[in-house]
């Protein structure tokens, strides 16, 4: 009799992510998991980056929700563009594939977040 185990193949998801140790970025993007509210929240956002008049946008959950891995994937499509042809949700991809605008990272002090600015 087959065990459970040996019928699901399940890959071992780190519990916090440090971005600044992101090695393989290539593979976060490809397993970063997009359900249908964060694919319509993520094309809002990036289309809304692509204005030159937009606005900021908050990140808010509880501990363990996400949002570090959430930062990480953006962080990651904006800053290196060649990774955006990875994001397996297409309606995510075509909206990253056509910002025309570069973005740097920039950390604040005391462990606040990242900052996304788009340069000129």
């Amino acid at each position: 009799m087959s065990k459970i185990k040996d019928l699901i193949n399940f890959q071992k998801i780190k519990e916090v992510i440090d971005i600044d140790a992101l090695h393989d970025k290539q593979k976060m993007v490809e397993n970063y998991v997009i359900s249908k509210s964060m694919e319509d929240n993520l094309v809002h956002l990036l289309k809304n980056m692509q204005d030159d008049t937009h606005k900021a946008a908050q990140i808010i959950g509880n501990y363990g929700s996400g949002k570090s891995h959430l930062l990480a994937f953006i962080i990651s499509i904006l800053t290196e563009k060649e990774l955006r042809k990875y994001i397996k949700n297409e309606n995510v991809r075509e909206s990253a594939e056509q910002l025309n605008r570069e973005f740097v990272v920039m950390q604040k002090v005391k462990n606040y977040g990242d900052l996304l600015i788009p340069t000129p």
